[in-house]
């Protein structure tokens, strides 16, 4: 491994004709170079931590017709506790941060392997600009890029989202905008900005989607023609609209003019007999406006010559006059309220009366009130734009003044788009931050709040900020669904909600302890493991539950508790706290207790087992309980007494028969089978006998079942 090789030269003598059980011992003082060269500690745990092949030599002598090879097993350690010997050969190494291993060969989560440095090379930290947590060790690219990045060091977002992803915040990449349709009725030939708007509507057409006439036009501009808005067919006015039968109508015709298109004298008007007024465009004038006119009596045409009389008509009175108040022409939104106030000018007020009417019609509009010259419109309506007339009559003459409504139409306001959220579900574990956004494509002017589902308030806690819902430390009552509502500015749509985003709030994980407890004796090795179940990133620290520091020499490196030569003092129950990467809530596990004893306490435990105390003694527990293999397979059981990991054991057949020539029992509760045959299917148990020889305690049976070979070549066929 690691471009090394290492040879191993057996002295161990080779017999022929029989199963030949060859140990080799993993010390660099046993190993040679391919030069010849005695290997070095260095060399043998660099080919070590990464290990390529091992290649075993079939053939010993020159003379050999045949060999094989019947099993391979290597023996490796455990960190944790597990019924064995405990391997003082290890080396357990304290490693400086960014490694991990036994012995610091390999490099720690977040670090990768440079070129620098000796032996295997440096461990560097990953540069994933503050978007993932782990990376390849020994290339270095970065592994699940998270918050919408891509690339070997998340450097760059993924497509859909803009943004610099290399300032290294959970924001760097956002979801990017989405440019609204350009709908303009093939009436912009430039298109439209980035709101979806249009630019310079032409063929008379206005509007955000050039969607309507211009005024003084009419036609219906959705049609997408050049020809969609034509000119008002109004004599005096450039203001005209379709009604509802189709046909083009005039709004707000001049003084004196009424009629669909205003081609009528209005009542009081006559039309006009003189060609300077009617070039001026006044077609009719009012009536009875009383003037001094001479009458001159014309002889008769028999030509009787008589006296000439001369007579200067009087009018009743001084003409009346009455006057509408500024402002005479209004312009009011639909919904709002007009309102004029007419008045009679002059000394002659008494005996005057005043009404109004509505230019072109036979009244009045139904919410229209007048009362002593005022007249009031609520609620307008577009159907009441128009000229309005107030007319005072007396003494056989009468006066008018007339005003204008102008009703301006709402605005209009393009469809709000429905908001999205990212994302649209959230999984955390208690006392950590959630966060969703809330945004609507196209639209940064749009008004977001945040709600729970049902319109419930957001419960304590919870913060909201330009979409943003942000929760500092997740609760339970956090848990449910929450909706994000737009809203337009101006406030004439109604709002829309997203769809629903789920928080998923689940109970903290506490970390488990490995093994839970465990007796040392005196100046010996003792380590504890601790980890988190789904989290392999928590932060993970040791301390005693009494308060105290931990020992001297005691090591707390990434979950792992190392005590390498246990004390008195070091004896007591240990806790291991767990927080995530995220600064959430420390979690505490159970305790794990260490007893340290004296070596001599150790050496009469199988004494103290008997006399009074021979009622708690424990059976060998065995492991597994059924084993089935095929002939020529190797097969294994394993046996232990919880009460006494040192206990000598000894394996036989359930009968009491000794164990068959093919299998092995090592005293320390193993049962092993090189090559097991079929004469070796039955039940065996595992025996502890106390030292005096008092009491013999028996395993529950285990039971072994070899099928023939040739079963597996069936199988195979």
């Amino acid at each position: 491994g690691n471009d090394i090789s290492l040879q191993y030269t057996n002295h161990q003598p080779i017999y022929a004709d029989r199963e030949n059980t060859i140990e080799v011992v993993l010390f660099e003082d046993h190993w040679q170079r391919m030069d010849g060269q005695l290997a070095t500690r260095e060399h043998l745990l660099m080919a070590l931590a990464d290990l390529d092949s091992l290649l075993i030599k079939m053939s010993y002598t020159d003379d050999c017709s045949s060999s094989s090879l019947i099993s391979v097993s290597l023996d490796y350690a455990e960190p944790h506790a597990t019924g064995g010997e405990i391997a003082y050969e290890v080396e357990q190494c304290q490693c400086p941060p960014g490694y991990i291993g036994t012995s610091c060969e390999d490099c720690a989560p977040g670090y990768s392997r440079t070129g620098g440095g000796l032996y295997l090379g440096l461990c560097e930290r990953c540069e994933c600009h503050g978007h993932a947590s782990q990376c390849d060790k020994e290339h270095g690219f970065c592994l699940d890029c998270q918050h919408n990045t891509e690339g070997d060091q998340c450097e760059r977002c993924k497509p859909g989202f803009t943004g610099d992803a290399r300032r290294g915040t959970p924001h760097d990449c956002q979801p990017a905008a989405t440019r609204p349709p350009c709908m303009c009725n093939n009436h912009s030939p430039r298109g439209c900005d980035s709101f979806g708007r249009c630019l310079l509507c032409e063929h008379n057409t206005e509007g955000y989607h050039c969607e309507q006439c211009k005024r003084g036009f009419y036609g219906d501009a959705l049609r997408g023609t050049p020809f969609d808005c034509t000119p008002c067919p109004c004599p005096g006015t450039s203001d005209c609209f379709l009604d509802t039968y189709g046909q083009v109508q005039c709004r707000n015709c001049p003084a004196g003019l009424t009629g669909r298109l205003c081609e009528e004298c209005a009542p009081g008007y006559t039309r006009s007999r003189s060609r300077a007024r009617i070039d001026e465009g006044r077609i009719c004038e009012p009536i009875g406006h009383v003037e001094e006119t001479n009458i001159v009596f014309v002889p008769t045409p028999e030509g009787d010559r008589k006296r000439k009389r001369r007579f200067r008509l009087q009018p009743y009175g001084p003409p009346i006059r009455v006057q509408i108040d500024a402002p005479k022409n209004l312009h009011i939104p639909v919904g709002g309220r007009a309102r004029w106030f007419c008045r009679v000018i002059g000394q002659r007020s008494a005996g005057i009366r005043l009404q109004w009417s509505k230019v072109g019609t036979a009244g009045l509009p139904s919410n229209a009130v007048q009362y002593d010259g005022e007249l009031i419109i609520n609620g307008v309506r577009e159907s009441d734009a128009g000229q309005y007339r107030c007319t005072g009559s007396g003494d056989h003459q009468f006066a008018t003044d007339d005003g204008t409504l102008n009703v301006e139409a709402k605005p209009r306001i393009p469809a709000i788009q429905r908001p999205r959220i990212d994302p649209q579900e959230n999984t955390v574990a208690e006392g950590e931050p959630a966060r969703f956004r809330c945004w609507v494509p196209g639209d940064p002017t749009a008004i977001l709040t945040w709600k729970m589902k049902g319109n419930g308030p957001l419960p304590p806690g919870v913060q909201q900020h330009d979409g943003i819902l942000n929760i500092p430390s997740a609760q339970r009552q956090h848990a449910g669904s929450y909706i994000c509502s737009a809203s337009d500015p101006i406030g004439y749509k109604p709002p829309i909600d997203s769809p629903v985003a789920r928080l998923i709030v689940r109970p903290a994980s506490n970390p488990l302890v490995d093994p839970p407890e465990q007796t040392v004796s005196e100046n010996q090795p003792a380590q504890f493991r601790c980890w988190v179940p789904g989290n392999p990133t928590a932060i993970l620290h040791w301390r005693r539950a009494d308060g105290r520091p931990l020992g001297y020499g005691v090591s707390d490196n990434q979950g792992i508790l190392s005590i390498p030569r246990a004390q008195m003092s070091d004896a007591g129950e240990y806790i291991c706290s767990a927080r995530s990467v995220d600064d959430g809530t420390p979690v505490d596990s159970s305790p794990a207790r260490l007893d340290v004893q004296k070596p001599y306490e150790l050496h009469t435990t199988e004494h103290s087992l008997m006399g009074e105390q021979s009622k708690n003694l424990q059976k060998p527990e065995v492991d597994p309980k059924h084993e089935m293999v095929y002939e020529g397979d190797p097969a294994m059981f394993r046996c232990w007494l919880p009460t006494n990991l040192n206990a000598h054991l000894k394996w036989s057949r359930a009968d009491g028969t000794p164990l068959p020539n093919s299998a092995f029992d090592d005293g320390t509760g193993t049962l092993y089978y090189l090559r097991a045959h079929v004469s070796d299917s039955d039940f065996y148990v595992c025996k502890y006998i106390t030292e005096n020889g008092s009491k013999i305690l028996e395993s529950d049976p285990v039971q072994l079942k070899v099928k023939p070979y040739e079963q597996r070549k069936e199988i195979k066929k």
